[in-house]
């Protein structure tokens, strides 16, 4: 029963009553008890507080006749049929619940579609909240939500740079191609994410771990859809690893992942020279390639002489790159797009895993020694 009220003001209690309050959302057990608590109010609006506090004591110790009065403001009741819950709510919570057990089919469809009357600034909105969903699994689908409800609103949030139109590149084409034959190699989609995992747990900066690390680093670009070598390993010459990231585009890595110094030695630089030089002999001096050498410093020591296209691979740029291939093969995976060309080239665009991209978002230059 509700009798916590200020009975000498029913004003209040009144209120709630009128059309569009929030009481019409109450249950048709909880708006009896109002309309009784109203009724007892009234009684006892004009009463002293004695008359009050006696009227309090029936509420307080149960009296079997208060008890009887409550209940049977209750038996002839039945359920109100018609649900009062707020169609954008529901979808909400139904897009929350998705999240919560990692199920991301048509995640965000029932929040856009929760109003189908709605105005541009309505919809923009729906398509925002849906976007927020949409991003856990699918960064690029997210965006182009953002940009259609930018549409819709001119005044709301702008999608990040690179969901605009971009040419269609070979390269890109020929990487989405390379990634998509690559996953599809595999029996079930959840395999590539497994073995990604372990790759990534070999893929950390301790002492006594270069094997795996260059192991895993080799293995590591066949994920999106690049090609990879161990010459060194292979031949007995050559870089730690060697990746082809596009027809006359390649990386030369030397992993120093082991280091502790905090510059890079003269030994350590010299053979990434070697490297390099090993790389045009075999291939032309006319093929263009990128010395990087891991190492979780960046300034070289003062004997030596690095080459001036050296770049460097510390410990946050190779966290930024398994981030973001992790997002890729995710997004991939999850969403059954490993047979979709275009939907893994607009995957590896999104999350800057483009030839292109490498030498900006995953390196960083070298420091001189003065």
């Amino acid at each position: 029963m509700m009798l916590q009220l200020q009975f000498n003001d029913r004003v209040a209690l009144s209120s709630c009553n009128r059309p569009g309050s929030g009481v019409q959302k109450f249950s048709v057990g909880t708006k009896a008890q109002l309309d009784l608590s109203e009724k007892v109010a009234s009684q006892i609006a004009k009463a002293d507080l004695k008359a009050i506090w006696e009227t309090l004591l029936y509420c307080l110790n149960q009296d079997s006749n208060w008890v009887s009065a409550s209940k049977g403001a209750l038996t002839s009741l039945t359920a109100t049929p018609v649900s009062n819950a707020d169609p954008v709510t529901m979808a909400l919570r139904k897009a929350y619940d998705q999240a919560l057990a990692n199920n991301s089919k048509n995640i965000g469809e029932g929040i856009i579609n929760s109003l189908s009357s709605a105005n541009k600034v309505m919809k923009s909105y729906l398509k925002l909240r849906a976007a927020e969903y949409v991003n856990l699994y699918d960064q690029v689908e997210s965006q182009k939500l953002v940009l259609s409800a930018a549409n819709d609103n001119p005044r709301t949030l702008k999608p990040i740079d690179g969901i605009g139109y971009h040419k269609l590149e070979g390269e890109l084409l020929e990487q989405a191609r390379e990634c998509k034959n690559y996953l599809q190699s595999f029996a079930n989609p959840n395999i590539p994410i497994i073995e990604l995992n372990g790759i990534f747990e070999d893929l950390k900066f301790e002492p006594e771990t270069a094997a795996r690390f260059e192991l895993a680093f080799a293995q590591l670009a066949r994920f999106i859809g690049f090609t990879s070598q161990r010459p060194e390993t292979d031949s007995g010459r050559g870089p730690d690893v060697l990746w082809r990231t596009g027809p006359s585009q390649y990386i030369v890595v030397e992993c120093k992942n082991g280091a502790t110094t905090e510059t890079i030695n003269k030994h350590d630089c010299n053979q990434l020279n070697g490297s390099g030089e090993w790389f045009e002999n075999k291939y032309g001096a006319d093929i263009a390639y990128t010395p990087i050498m891991i190492h979780p410093a960046k300034k070289f020591e003062h004997a030596a002489s690095p080459k001036a296209t050296t770049r460097i691979m510390n410990i946050e740029k190779l966290e930024i790159l398994k981030k973001n291939v992790r997002d890729f093969i995710k997004s991939v995976c999850s969403q059954g797009l490993i047979s979709d060309e275009t939907q893994i080239r607009n995957q590896l665009l999104q999350l800057k895993l483009r030839s292109v991209d490498f030498q900006t978002f995953y390196t960083t230059n070298f420091i001189a020694a003065k």
